[in-house]
């Protein structure tokens, strides 16, 4: 691994180095924006209504492969990606170089981002807060380098439950991933659907407790919520995003329907950096959004 960032905590370092090690096999996930034209043009209609039509300079916190960044730079933002695997940083950089040669993805920190203050119209994350041993101070990191009036917008879920019966699910599941991987080789190239540990597996084993993770096992629609108005945005909102995991999951094959972890939280939600500085945490009340993913759903 070929790495400049020099990374001060020891748990960002561990996590670095699992999603770099990932990055040759991540874009197979069950959760990406591309995993079929159905939920692509739905995710595209969760970003519509989370930046609106105007277009924007938007940076995407933990970008990983770069899809959301592409995603984003076909409605027409000015979309760039910061991530610190990397691993991910060359698959972005590839496709960049293929797709969109004026797509940018920076090596960056969460926490330490090199940009100046107010530079972005909107900053994205999307499943990268459980990852986070000082959330809040990535919460201000990603609000400081907002414009006055920019907004923050998080993606998040809760996947996998530390019950008996979820440990089990992921026994099995692995049992067949492995299996599955071995059928699926083919000459000169990698397992289409490769056996890797699941990182929250990874996480817990590394560092037990909720002291260092403390949102080890996801975030839930309402505690995005809250971690929004703390980090003093207004006018917050969210997104049920559950229907539209519910579709992503029936587009699986069969064998990893069987083995997914239930169908546990899924939200969008978003914020506003107040145009004048407060002296207090914005109090804003949250308005819940319609879901989002099935057909005729409003």
């Amino acid at each position: 691994m070929d790495a400049t960032l020099e990374l001060r905590d020891p748990v960002s370092r561990v996590i670095r180095d699992y999603w770099h090690g990932r990055a040759v096999h991540f874009d197979a996930g069950d959760w990406q924006v591309n995993r079929d034209p159905g939920t692509f043009e739905r995710w595209r209609d969760v970003y519509r209504e989370a930046l609106g039509p105007t277009p924007l300079r938007v940076l995407d916190v933990g970008s990983g492969t770069g899809e959301v960044v592409f995603l984003l730079r076909g409605l027409g933002h000015e979309a760039e990606g910061a991530d610190f695997s990397p691993g991910m940083l060359a698959l972005s950089r590839e496709k960049a170089r293929e797709r969109d040669p004026r797509a940018r993805f920076t090596e960056a920190e969460a926490t330490r981002l090199p940009f100046p203050d107010g530079t972005f119209d909107a900053v994205h994350a999307r499943m990268i807060i459980w990852t986070l041993p000082d959330r809040a101070g990535a919460l201000r990191e990603w609000v400081r380098v907002l414009k006055p009036g920019g907004r923050l917008v998080c993606v998040e879920g809760t996947w996998y439950p530390p019950g008996l019966r979820d440990r089990v699910r992921r026994a099995i599941g692995k049992a067949i991933e492995w299996v599955a991987s071995l059928a699926s080789r083919r000459p000169g190239r990698g397992p289409r659907h490769p056996f890797l540990p699941f990182h929250v597996e990874v996480a817990r084993d590394l560092y037990p407790g909720r002291d260092v993770l403390p949102f080890l096992w996801g975030v839930h629609r309402g505690e995005l919520e809250g971690i929004l108005r703390e980090a003093g945005l207004s006018s917050v909102v969210s997104l049920d995003l559950r229907p539209l995991r519910a579709r992503q999951r029936a587009s699986l094959p069969w064998w990893r329907r069987l083995t997914a972890p239930p169908l546990q939280d899924a939200s969008a939600g978003w914020g506003a950096k107040p145009a004048v500085p407060r002296r207090e945490p914005s109090v804003t009340a949250c308005a819940p959004r319609p879901a989002c993913g099935i057909p005729g759903t409003p």
